[in-house]
């Protein structure tokens, strides 16, 4: 909370039309991470006509990769000193995890900014993510499809991806606010 005072800025720095909508995917260089950028940048090069018509920018921020990278429709950081200033900038959160082991810190983090969450059904592992309710799932085959959707859905019904993204924090709020999680602890010593 708060950082949206940078939204614009960090929007401009990246070079991101104002119409365009903007899915995040953050990302450390852990081995699952770097096979998740290595598919998206695939995908950023294979759909870049596309992703620019229908104004969806991909952004990965991170140390994933050593130096920055645009494409068209495509922007990958680098290392960043905070990550917080990029949540504000994004519209959606993306999550294309197919690997791994352990929570998926990311997950957390997209779910408390209440960003849409677009992820994997791996990517969803130990979270409560319905497809259409709380979130969107897609294999990496389908993720144009679901890219197109949710981009449609800011057009049309910006209000329901809001909804989508509250529902998703309901569902999870006790996995990820440490206030919620402690709460029945501290209770029963209070007891």
């Amino acid at each position: 909370r708060g950082a949206e005072v940078h939204r614009q800025a960090v929007r401009r720095s990246l070079g991101v039309p104002d119409g365009d909508r903007v899915f995040l995917f953050t990302a450390s260089k852990w081995g699952p991470n770097r096979e998740a950028f290595d598919y998206l940048l695939d995908f950023a090069r294979s759909h870049r006509e596309r992703l620019s018509a229908q104004g969806v920018h991909l952004l990965v921020v991170g140390s994933v990769v050593g130096e920055p990278l645009r494409l068209p429709g495509f922007t990958a950081t680098g290392r960043v000193d905070l990550a917080e200033p990029y949540f504000a900038a994004a519209d959606a959160a993306l999550n294309p995890i197919c690997s791994g082991a352990g929570t998926n810190v990311k997950m957390c983090e997209f779910v408390a900014a209440r960003l849409p969450i677009l992820t994997t059904p791996f990517g969803a592992r130990g979270f409560r993510i319905e497809d259409g309710r709380s979130g969107f799932l897609f294999e990496r085959d389908g993720l144009l499809p679901v890219l197109s959707r949710v981009r449609r859905l800011f057009d049309e019904d910006p209000g329901g991806l809001r909804r989508l993204a509250e529902e998703a924090y309901a569902l999870n709020e006790k996995a990820i606010d440490m206030d919620t999680c402690a709460r029945p602890l501290a209770e029963a010593l209070v007891l």
